[in-house]
């Protein structure tokens, strides 16, 4: 719909996302930004595909089968290897949704539209997996780090890891902003983002396993024994 002055919000995004500023060197986007495999080429069906992707996902599904039996039968038309690897290949099952998923694909269908109109090099990020990762840092109990999207107990969550980021000097946080970051879960999630990117550009974030299929998407998520950088 269009916004004030004629322009849509994708407009009014765009406008802010490429003013020119020579020391943006990164976006992080909460959602995909790449198709699954299946639908970026000619696929025989997933028994009978050979693209590198399909070829991991099964491989990846034979193995985690032999411990976890009743495992979910992957579907590679809407769902990408990266999706698999963050939920079960880590320390937890972070419940990664599916990048065409009922509630993820009207993000994949936007970012995907909009991903071409962006000069600055985007990279995709898993809020969920990013606050595990610096709260473990951090020595936030799991309790915490889970709950800071709770209705209930978010805000008490949210507070507690922003003071702790604020303790250890990594960040510094106007009390306005603090207190909206602390209210608001999507403006909180956005700041996880940006310190991701930052974590990314400082190369403290993880690398694909070898042999991942890389060019069918990843995200960027802190590695274990990042140091907080001020």
């Amino acid at each position: 719909m269009p916004h004030s002055g004629g322009l849509t919000a994708d407009q009014h995004l765009l406008e802010a996302l490429n003013k020119k500023d020579k020391n943006l060197k990164m976006i992080a986007i909460d959602a995909p930004l790449q198709l699954p495999p299946c639908l970026q080429h000619k696929c025989s069906g997933v028994l009978k595909c050979k693209s590198k992707a399909v070829s991991w996902m099964w491989a990846q599904f034979r193995r985690i089968r032999r411990k976890k039996k009743k495992l979910k039968m992957f579907t590679p038309y809407t769902e990408r290897p990266v999706e698999r690897f963050v939920n079960y290949d880590l320390e937890e099952h972070f419940e990664m949704p599916d990048a065409l998923g009922a509630n993820k694909a009207p993000l994949t269908a936007r970012s995907l539209y909009l991903q071409s109109k962006i000069k600055t090099q985007l990279k995709e990020v898993f809020p969920k997996l990013s606050v595990y990762r610096m709260g473990s840092k951090m020595g936030l109990t799991k309790n915490d780090i889970q709950n800071y999207r709770h209705s209930i107990y978010g805000m008490d969550c949210r507070e507690k890891f922003l003071k702790n980021l604020v303790e250890e000097d990594f960040l510094f946080i106007y009390d306005q902003d603090f207190h909206r970051l602390v209210e608001n879960p999507h403006a909180f999630e956005s700041m996880i983002c940006a310190l991701t990117a930052y974590l990314s550009y400082h190369n403290l974030c993880e690398a694909p396993p070898r042999g991942f299929p890389y060019d069918s998407g990843w995200v960027e998520f802190p590695k274990k024994d990042f140091k907080l950088l001020p």
